[in-house]
Formats: C-alpha cells, sequence, structure tokens
C-alpha cells in the first residue's frame, strides 16, 4: 500500500512540473479515425457489421428499441428513418462531433434522432 500511495505522490510532482514548466493548457487534440472496413459481415434486410482493426460500425434496420451492441468500448448508437446504426472505436474517445462527421458521411442530410453514447459497464471513457 506504501508503495502505492508513493507512486501516486510521484505521479501528481510529475503532473505539476509539467504544469509549472511546460504548459497547464488542455492538450486534447482533434485526430482523424478511419472506419474504413477490413471485412463486412451482412445481416439480414441490408444491415451490416463493418470493422477494422481499431473500428466497429454497424447498422441494422429501424426497430422500437433502437441499437444497443453489447461492445467492450464506448460507443454511440442512433437512428435515422430506415435504420439503427451503432459506432466505435478502441483506444480513442469519440465524440459528438466526431459522431456528428461520421453520419454526414454515412448519411448526408438525413435526420437523426435517439443519439447517445454507451459507456460499456464497469469501463468509463477511455
Amino acid at each position: 500500500m506504501l508503495r502505492e500511495e508513493q507512486h501516486r505522490a510521484s505521479q501528481r510532482e510529475q503532473a505539476q512540473w509539467f504544469t509549472d514548466n511546460v504548459t497547464g493548457a488542455p492538450l486534447t487534440v482533434r485526430a482523424p479515425v478511419d472506419f474504413i472496413p477490413d471485412g463486412i459481415r451482412s445481416t439480414d434486410a441490408g444491415g451490416f457489421d463493418a470493422p477494422n482493426r481499431v473500428t466497429m460500425l454497424s447498422r441494422r434496420p429501424r426497430s422500437a428499441q433502437g441499437r444497443d451492441p453489447k461492445w467492450d468500448v464506448p460507443h454511440y448508437v442512433w437512428s435515422t428513418t430506415q435504420w439503427d446504426w451503432a459506432a466505435g472505436a478502441m483506444y480513442v474517445d469519440l465524440d459528438s462531433a466526431a459522431v456528428d462527421d461520421l453520419q454526414q458521411r454515412l448519411h448526408p442530410g438525413e435526420p437523426v434522432d435517439r443519439g447517445r453514447r454507451i459507456d460499456p459497464p464497469d469501463r468509463g471513457p477511455i
């Protein structure tokens, strides 16, 4: 327990040094995320699962309950008039601006409803 406390104290000191000597400004930047699939698994009625090594994209016909995949990464779900969609990424915390951009590339100009972020149980944001 003492070692863990010492480690946390050292991390706090290092973080303070960085703030004092480099910057205290937030260092979150926008980065491209490639959703081009490595493979596509088609489902009935035009749905699909389209992952690559770091992203997941899924579409199913619109249902009363919407899409709720059981993915182990934070992800977003939304619906258009015909489809329920889901998108997620490993190692990257997608934000609403990234999801809005993806939606415009997948179905430009279509209205979106039932949009929400899903964080898997026992795992918060990245």
